[in-house]
């Protein structure tokens, strides 16, 4: 009986929950903190994933139009000088890494019933476009006395910086049309 004795005088002497007891709050804004600040923190990591990733987006797009602007520039080419001029938009990508860029371009002629033919095309880590194949040009992008139209075309895999929280890396490609600066039609000696 001594034991229950003791314990029914120990709680006899705990604070009671009532008067100045129940209005003591402290510790509860450490206790909110503790819920809120791991949402927080992943809502902030988000934000900087979500920035890096469009800053990306907006370098690949970049990247795309600096190649097929180079490319409209000249009327002759040999592979050679295309790979060369794809080293354009591997700086363009700095400080991202240049190595999971795919990029092709592609010459295209008109034919007569609207439709678009592959004249060449040179990849990098992305396979080319067969000669005389068919390619899709949206409508109304020809001119009459265009001859030729170049295509670029990028597929970048952006890995996200903390790849222990976001681990899927997204696929950002992008698709450009450059007409030549002349009349011309762009040739390429070896492709």
């Amino acid at each position: 009986m001594k034991p229950f004795r003791r314990f029914a005088w120990q709680f006899s002497q705990a604070p009671l929950l009532t008067g100045r007891n129940v209005a003591n709050r402290s510790g509860v804004a450490a206790i909110e903190f503790a819920i809120i600040a791991p949402i927080l923190l992943l809502i902030y990591i988000g934000n900087i994933e979500l920035t890096l990733a469009l800053t990306c987006d907006q370098k690949l797009k970049h990247a795309t139009s600096i190649v097929g602007d180079l490319i409209s520039q000249s009327s002759t080419l040999t592979s050679d000088d295309v790979l060369q001029i794809f080293t354009a938009a591997n700086a363009v990508l700095q400080p991202y890494s240049p190595n999971p860029l795919k990029l092709r371009v592609s010459v295209l002629s008109p034919k007569p019933d609207g439709q678009s033919k592959v004249m060449w095309s040179v990849g990098q880590n992305m396979d080319r476009r067969s000669p005389g194949s068919i390619y899709q040009t949206p409508p109304n992008l020809w001119t009459d006395e265009q001859k030729s139209l170049v295509v670029t075309e990028t597929l970048y895999d952006y890995e996200p910086v903390t790849s222990d929280i976001f681990e899927k890396s997204v696929e950002l490609s992008k698709v450009t049309y450059s007409r030549p600066r002349g009349m011309w039609t762009i040739t390429c000696t070896d492709c």
